[in-house]
């Protein structure tokens, strides 16, 4: 998918979007991350479903200015039954949105991961970059083959600490019974008891870290796509009922009509 430089509804951003016609349209967030991340589900959702997928400008890459971006697409006329995907920094941006009028559910990578302090992070960003193996013990799994980890590392912008920070600090709001979290089974960062207290779908993936939708992107990819399904047939319901209870009401309106003539 390729990105340009858009406003929408007064919102500059890098904005992708594939235009498919579908019942439901899938909103990746970038979490504070850069869009790359999602390379795999990006072009693999694509195909099927109108895929959206975005970035705020440099300045505007902390909490509050990737929630104005999100918020500008779903006010778009052509937005309607959006489902948002987050990473696990993102996820209280996700649930922060779930109750706009456009979406129709979120789905959610692990739950909310612990921030580290500042001197850690910036001393482990470092060094991961220069020793992508350190990831290995950290953010993936200890059985990740070093060609992802090295792949990783060359695609990974690293976001400054008041970036990543701004999501960690906000609440999360209680999911729903039709929102879906994937849990890493090796995140060390997320704990799948607390995922467990939301009111969500759970499905675990093995042998997969932190960022397993790039680690592990056909069992990540899987998790979702069984879920879109379900969705996708929950708003063709919808919409049948919506037309079958319109198509009733003009009959009963001509029906009316035709006895005020009578």
């Amino acid at each position: 998918m390729d990105f340009s430089l858009k406003r929408i509804n007064g919102e500059n951003m890098q904005y992708s979007d594939s235009e498919v016609e579908s019942d439901i349209q899938l909103i990746f967030t970038p979490g504070g991350f850069n869009t790359d991340l999602w390379k795999h589900q990006l072009r693999y959702f694509s195909k099927k479903y109108r895929t959206i997928c975005f970035r705020p400008t440099e300045s505007n890459r902390d909490f509050e200015g990737e929630r104005r971006c999100l918020e500008s697409i779903l006010d778009k006329e052509d937005v309607e039954e959006a489902v948002l995907v987050s990473n696990g920094f993102g996820n209280s941006i996700v649930r922060d949105m779930s109750s706009h009028e456009s979406v129709q559910t979120t789905v959610m990578t692990g739950f909310r991961p612990d921030m580290p302090g500042k001197n850690f992070y910036n001393i482990f960003s470092f060094m991961a970059k220069r020793k992508p193996k350190l990831l290995r013990k950290t953010l993936f799994s200890q059985y990740t083959d070093y060609r992802v980890l090295k792949d990783f590392v060359e695609e990974l912008e690293v976001p400054y600490y008041e970036t990543i920070s701004s999501f960690a600090e906000k609440d999360m709001v209680s999911g729903d019974e039709l929102s879906l979290i994937i849990h890493a089974e090796e995140d060390r960062f997320s704990s799948i008891e607390d995922a467990r207290k939301l009111n969500a779908r759970l499905s675990v993936i093995e042998r997969a870290g932190t960022f397993c939708f790039y680690e592990k992107p056909q069992e990540y990819n899987k998790a979702l796509s069984d879920f879109l399904e379900i969705v996708a047939e929950k708003v063709r319901e919808q919409k049948i009922k919506q037309s079958a209870e319109e198509n009733r009401s003009l009959i009963e309106f001509e029906d009316r009509k035709v006895k005020a003539t009578e």
